[in-house]
């Protein structure tokens, strides 16, 4: 990359299990929905502020596809964030002991907060809550009759790379 918009970060080889939430009567419950495999340990980030879409790093990639089309793209502000709804991508910001995220995926938006263990995931007709230990299980809040939390734990997922310590990129540098 001419502007060195990509960077690497880690990910554990892992086999996630998916699940749905269902309002039924009231109380929430869990519906297995497959799994997520992380294959690949090296991930390969896109950081959208130095990124100018040159496809040079198409040309180079070992892999098939571009790293600025298909790996994670991340933003250095929610504005630049706001101001690309055609791109998907994510922007996160660390306030004291808050995380919060915001994700576009597939073009549908999605907003995380952590705390303390505690979990805020909202999208555009849900808003809900529950522990970061079990999901499924603590879930609380208002929403539709189904929430799908497959991109909240991509989103963890990806959280928890880009800010691991065991690697500087410019996501975790942000942080600091």
């Amino acid at each position: 990359c001419p502007n060195d918009a990509n960077f690497t970060f880690t990910l554990p080889v892992m086999e996630i299990p998916l699940v749905k939430l269902r309002l039924k009567d009231g109380a929430w419950e869990s519906v297995p929905n497959g799994s997520l495999t992380l294959e690949r340990k090296h991930q390969i980030g896109n950081f959208a502020d130095f990124c100018n879409d040159c496809g040079n790093c198409d040309v180079f990639c070992p892999e098939e596809g571009g790293p600025y089309r298909i790996k994670p793209r991340f933003f250095g502000s929610e504005a630049g964030w706001r101001e690309r709804p055609d791109l998907d991508g994510f922007f996160v910001e660390r306030t004291g002991a808050l995380v919060r995220m915001l994700g576009r995926i597939q073009r549908h938006e999605y907003g995380m907060e952590w705390e303390a263990g505690q979990v805020v995931y909202s999208g555009s007709d849900f808003s809900v809550r529950f522990e970061e230990s079990d999901p499924a299980a603590t879930v609380t809040g208002p929403g539709p009759a189904e929430v799908d939390l497959t991109f909240a734990f991509i989103m963890d997922r990806i959280r928890r790379g880009v800010l691991a310590s065991s690697g500087v990129n410019y996501i975790n540098c942000l942080m600091e």
